[in-house]
């Protein structure tokens, strides 16, 4: 299957109680089998996968929209870090760009 988006769960934990989740509401517990946040060698392999996509697939820009639980409690470092790897993993000429799906309470 052809692709030049994906949404990448990094974060397996979230600080909200969302009324409808059925993670934290319905009973499922399995988050807590889960590692907090996606592992370096879980980046890596996702990266290098989003390179031969591309690759095979003559795509000069992919999307990634981080999402979670919550993705901003990975913390800037996690995503420094990610963008560090993805500079050294994908050619230059192959654009990346991000996104981030968040919970809004209004």
């Amino acid at each position: 299957m052809v692709t030049n988006n994906l949404v990448v769960k990094v974060a397996s934990r979230c600080n909200l109680n969302c009324s409808y989740c059925y993670v934290y509401n319905m009973g499922d517990t399995s988050y807590k089998l889960q590692p907090k946040f996606m592992t370096q060698n879980v980046i890596e392999s996702l990266l290098l996968r989003i390179k031969d996509n591309c690759i095979e697939n003559n795509l000069s820009e992919f999307l990634v929209v981080f999402h979670g639980g919550e993705p901003l409690l990975a913390g800037i470092g996690f995503y420094e870090n990610f963008i560090k790897t993805q500079k050294r993993i994908i050619p230059k000429e192959i654009r990346i760009e991000y996104g981030m799906n968040l919970t809004v309470h209004y």
